[in-house]
């Protein structure tokens, strides 16, 4: 009788291989999958984030879930690999191969570009709409790659087995890396406290200049605020807002320069200025105030410097090395730590959060492109968008920072005082309550899309509401201080939003409201000793005119990088506004990579001032 090792029984070493392949290639494709799809693409995502604000303890959570996940999914797979019969096994590695190649093609090859993402909402989501030729081509790739992975996994599958194989250790090697990188961003983290350092000093009889930038501000939502508010009106006094003002950037990186060294500071000619570093060239800009107020004794402080040194939080550290003046953080220490306390009992459902938004960008990129707008679903990504999380996050940091600042501040400076802060609470915009408590569940009364005509306006008009409620509350300190008369208050933003920005309504269409609105800023002057009602002014101007306008205080400033002598000039030619990539790692090296510029003249209300220069 034979027995095991008889000839008869005995399979060629080449077929027992050959009824392994199935086996391992099943196993690997969807491995491969799980670790480019779900595990490493989004902790590389995470890990692209400048902010690591909140996500203590994500990295924990992170590794814990796909250890039980990954755990169960082999599990799983070794089940089907050993109970499956061999034509069916064949069949789930052709699917699997499928998918990644087709994860693979339009992830990497045929990336759909939607513009920015920001808050996790894209700027160009038009460029998902559904078109006839998209899906052609997404039925060709689809076709292709089938056909692609029968062909693999019939003739070749030695060759793929070790191909994945090394995908694989590629995919692990790529997410411990993210995971590094994401840790070191982590221990960056400021500690949320107070330091000590944090006082702000102003004169009690002597000249006090306040230059505070609020991001994303935009001057067409002040007669609004003034209608609605008598207080605001009350506690604005003395103020001159102006209506036809714009900036010559859509983005804090390319148009706070301007704001802090005027127009020779616009990315265009930043591109002009001699040198090999575009950082350099930025933080020359920073200096004119610092060089000239302190040469004419002002005490000099600066209070969150963003993108100074390129840190989006400014780098007080380099500015204080430069003995420029004194630089402090208020925003992530005062306005973190009580942010902190207020979300503690969130903070776990956050880090879930952030875990299923990265998930799904991932599957968004993977997703061929006529099915893009599907997992998008108008920003909210199929009920996984943590956009809303993020902007209560940093509402509430810059809100608090803002009521936090009368706390801060003192009348002890020795002499007169020049003080530059900057705070980002336009730049969440969300729903909030007539206290501004944000409120997922507020509605949107008709009223106001009536008036405000789409519900991201309704949302920046409260955000902008409410800054202004912070910031009236500062200005009442100066009055009860009785240093009000004797202080000067400059009111500006870096840009604006695309909105229906109610001072462009006389745009022919929405789509160009929005794109013009993006560089419409905010700009409200009050002069030493001024009084009465808050009034506007139609003068053409842009916040690159600030500097010239404090600059006059002095009787004009020098610009040291450029020798130029900086005044109050007004404006004769239209002004050059420039769209640029939003951070520093868009750009070259020694340049802005300016996308677009447009260029406006004398009245920003009248469309046919506005152009499009290239």
């Amino acid at each position: 009788m034979p027995n095991s090792t008889s000839p008869a029984l005995a399979l060629p070493a080449s077929a027992a291989a050959k009824a392994d392949k199935p086996l391992k290639l099943f196993v690997l494709s969807y491995l491969a999958l799980y670790l480019l799809l779900v595990l490493a693409v989004p902790l590389a995502l995470t890990s692209f984030e400048d902010d690591a604000t909140g996500l203590e303890g994500y990295l924990r959570l992170y590794a814990t879930t796909h250890a039980v996940i990954l755990s169960a999914y082999l599990a799983l797979l070794a089940l089907l690999g050993k109970f499956a019969p061999r034509a069916l096994l064949e069949l789930l590695c052709v699917l699997g191969l499928w998918l990644l190649i087709v994860a693979g093609v339009y992830s990497f090859l045929l990336p759909l570009d939607a513009g920015m993402i920001d808050n996790f909402r894209f700027s160009e989501p038009r460029a998902m709409a559904f078109s006839s030729q998209r899906l052609l081509l997404d039925v060709a790739v689809a076709g292709a790659a089938l056909w692609a992975a029968w062909l693999l996994v019939r003739r070749f599958a030695e060759q793929v087995g070790k191909a994945l194989t090394l995908f694989v250790l590629i995919c692990g090697a790529y997410a411990l890396f993210s995971g590094v990188t994401l840790a070191s961003k982590i221990a960056a983290i400021p500690l949320p406290a107070n330091d000590g350092k944090q006082t702000i000093s102003y004169s009690k009889t002597e000249k006090n200049i306040v230059v505070l930038m609020i991001d994303g501000s935009m001057a067409g939502y002040i007669p609004r605020l003034l209608a609605h508010d008598a207080a605001a009106a009350e506690r604005l006094s003395g103020f001159t807002w102006y209506s036809n003002v714009v900036s010559t950037g859509n983005r804090t990186f390319n148009a706070l320069p301007a704001v802090f060294g005027g127009f020779d500071y616009t990315a265009a000619n930043i591109n002009k200025h001699p040198g090999n570093s575009l950082e350099e060239k930025v933080d020359q800009a920073y200096m004119l105030y610092p060089d000239n107020f302190a040469a004419k004794g002002y005490g000099v402080r600066y209070v969150d410097p963003f993108w100074y040194g390129f840190a989006r939080r400014g780098d007080c550290n380099k500015f204080v090395a430069r003995g420029a003046g004194d630089c402090i953080h208020v925003i992530d220490t005062v306005g973190r730590q009580q942010t902190n306390a207020h979300m503690s009992t969130k903070h776990t459902e956050y880090l879930w959060g952030v875990l299923k938004q990265y998930l799904a960008i991932s599957l968004y990129k993977a997703a061929p492109n006529s099915l893009k707008g599907q997992v998008y679903d108008g920003g909210d990504w199929q009920g996984a968008s943590l956009s809303w999380w993020k902007r209560e996050d940093k509402f509430l940091e810059n809100y608090f920072s803002l009521l936090a600042l009368p706390g801060l501040s003192d009348t002890n400076a020795p002499g007169p005082t020049f003080t530059f802060m900057a705070n980002n609470i336009t730049r969440a915009v969300l729903k909030l309550d007539e206290s501004c408590v944000p409120n997922k569940q507020l509605g949107t009364s008709a009223q106001e899309l009536e008036q405000l005509h789409s519900q991201d306006t309704v949302e920046i008009y409260d955000t902008f509401y409410c800054a202004m409620n912070g910031v009236t509350r500062y200005l009442d300190w100066f009055k009860q201080q009785g240093i009000y008369d004797n202080t000067m208050f400059v009111l500006v933003s870096d840009h604006g939003w695309p909105s229906r920005n109610p001072l462009l309504k006389d745009m022919a269409d929405a789509e160009r409201q929005e794109l013009y609105s993006q560089f419409q800023n905010l700009l409200m002057i009050k002069p030493f000793a001024a009084t009465g009602a808050p009034r506007e002014s139609r003068e053409f101007i842009s916040n690159a005119s600030v500097p010239g306008i404090v600059c006059e205080v002095i009787g004009g400033c020098v610009d040291r990088a450029t020798g130029k002598h900086i005044s109050n000039q007004p404006l004769t030619e239209p002004v050059q506004l420039y769209e640029t990539p939003w951070q520093p790692q868009g750009q070259n090296a020694d340049s802005y990579k300016i996308l677009s510029t447009y260029q406006v003249k004398d009245d920003v209300s009248v469309p046919g001032n506005w152009s499009k220069v290239q």
